[in-house]
């Protein structure tokens, strides 16, 4: 009995703490090039966890749609889309410095980042496979910078470690964000300066959107955010299938039983 309140605590006790460190973002400290810092490598998880429920589509409808527990009327004009946690700053182009909102799509296995990008506001979401891809290059940037192994003059170094599908929500607010795209994401790094920053490059897609007619934005635009090493192992650390599985985990239920009081004899 003590086992199963203790794993139930530790369940709750970790969503908790996701849930409430919204208002606290990280440092902005600049990279150095030349420093021996060493980053915490973050694992993959080995086993199938509750959260890689793995379909044809890791973006289809269904799961979109049907994700959390809404009201008929939140479904219907698709509010309360995703839930909002931590966060931390991310770079953009020309060195404008933006918040970027980690968030989930409840009951699912879709979490991402939330950024003002230009005059829209863009919701980058990943499934479990696509997470961890972006772990490992996360790792393997890690990696490559204590080795100096980033090269300044490579070319297209925002795609050095690969790409995977997203999924994406956009629009000119974040209350109306209407529009959505499966975009390409690719990974990679790029010197801003003397500092090498961790790129996620998500690239332009067409709006897939057709209920909202001809009036509706053609395609979102290309983004690149660029991370510091605190800030996108702060996001990784998010992304990892035990975060996930716990935001997803059921809250226990108080049990109705009467509690027995035995006198002593």
């Amino acid at each position: 009995m003590k086992k199963t309140v203790v794993s139930i605590a530790g369940t709750m006790m970790l969503a908790l703490l996701l849930s409430c460190g919204s208002t606290k973002v990280d440092s902005d400290d600049i990279d150095s090039y030349g420093d021996e810092t060493e980053a915490t490598a973050i694992p993959l998880t080995a086993k199938k966890s509750s959260s890689q429920k793995i379909d044809s589509d890791p973006y289809s409808k269904s799961k979109i749609k049907g994700s959390g527990d809404r009201s008929f009327m939140e479904k219907l004009f698709e509010f309360k889309k995703f839930e909002k946690y931590d966060s931390t700053n991310v770079y953009l182009k020309k060195g404008k410095k933006r918040l970027c909102t980690f968030i989930h799509k409840p009951q699912t296995d879709l979490a991402g980042f939330l950024v003002r990008y230009d005059t829209s506001s863009y919701a980058c979401f990943l499934a479990t496979n696509e997470r961890n891809a972006l772990i490992k290059a996360a790792n393997q940037y890690f990696e490559d910078f204590d080795n100096k192994k980033l090269d300044k003059k490579m070319k297209k170094s925002e795609r050095a470690y690969g790409q995977v599908g997203a999924y994406e929500e956009f629009g000119i607010a974040e209350s109306m964000m209407t529009s959505y795209s499966k975009p390409k994401a690719y990974f990679g790094y790029k010197f801003l300066g003397k500092s090498p920053y961790f790129c996620i490059y998500v690239v332009r897609s067409p709006n897939l959107n057709e209920d909202l007619g001809s009036n509706r934005p053609p395609q979102s635009v290309d983004q690149k955010y660029y991370f510091t090493r605190a800030q996108i192992e702060k996001l990784t650390d998010f992304l990892s299938d035990e975060s996930i599985d716990a935001l997803n985990a059921p809250i226990p239920t108080e049990s109705a039983e009467p509690d027995s009081y035995e006198e002593a004899e």
